[in-house]
């Protein structure tokens, strides 16, 4: 079986117009993007699939962008970067290093928010 390309992109949104969008964009950008719609499939993805960024709404079916969050955080194996996205106010559970692009969002500042995360650190096996 053919070893599938390492994602750098992992979109959790469940509008589906706006995955569609964000994937479009990066992708345009030359970025390997995929997306999902809800909290559970999103993180059997990041096991999966082992994006190095992923931008994930906050409300979310199935477990929110916080818990999406928290357990990434708190996993043995692998963390990627998070970009948490919302239309309401950043969630008070939300560590403040974590990034957080308000919705509607200026496409700009997300693909700079991008960037940043894919320029910083190497994501890859949790420190010990």
């Amino acid at each position: 079986m053919a070893q599938r390309a390492p994602l750098d992109v992992l979109v959790i949104e469940d509008e589906q117009d706006v995955a569609e969008l964000l994937a479009d964009l990066l992708s345009d950008e030359g970025y390997r993007v995929a997306t999902v719609g809800d909290g559970p499939r999103g993180l059997e993805y990041v096991a999966r699939y082992r994006p190095r960024v992923v931008l994930c709404d906050v409300m979310l079916p199935g477990l929110s962008g916080v818990e999406v969050l928290s357990r990434l955080e708190t996993a043995d194996d692998y963390r990627p970067v998070v970009i948490l996205m919302s239309a309401a106010a950043p969630p008070s559970a939300r560590p403040q290093d974590v990034p957080f692009i308000s919705k509607p969002f200026n496409l700009e500042e997300l693909l700079a928010s991008v960037r940043a995360a894919l320029q910083g650190p190497d994501t890859g096996p949790a420190a010990t």
